[in-house]
């Protein structure tokens, strides 16, 4: 029960859609990063918020892309994460390795907020 994950959409899409860093054969979900957090019900304790490109930042890790840039389906995620989310007192928005962090931190919270709409 005290088992908890942190859920970063933007890895969670480079791992089970795009198959980034995978050794071998790729193991994709077919349902993408909705899947991975059914998977992870009742196990996610914390979550990163951040679109993503579908590439590497210095073949590392998930290159993040601002919100409705990437390719997040969020009210797909934000409607699988609901139950995660009213437990949770606070969200981490992750800007890392971003240049354009203070633009794009003023436009994270109407974007998210306009998700959650969408999402039910």
């Amino acid at each position: 029960p005290a088992f908890k994950v942190l859920f970063d959409t933007s890895h969670a899409y480079m791992s089970g859609t795009v198959g980034a860093r995978h050794a071998g054969a790729k193991e994709l979900l077919p349902g993408g990063i909705a899947e991975y957090a059914r998977l992870l019900k009742g196990h996610i304790g914390h979550f990163h918020l951040i679109d993503s490109d579908g590439t590497l930042h210095d073949d590392e890790t998930s290159t993040h892309a601002a919100f409705g840039a990437g390719l997040i389906d969020f009210p797909e995620i934000l409607a699988e994460l609901k139950p995660a989310i009213e437990t949770m007192e606070w969200w981490c928005v992750d800007f890392c390795f971003s240049a354009e962090v203070e633009e794009w931190g003023r436009q994270a919270i109407a974007f998210i907020r306009e998700r959650i709409r969408e999402a039910g």
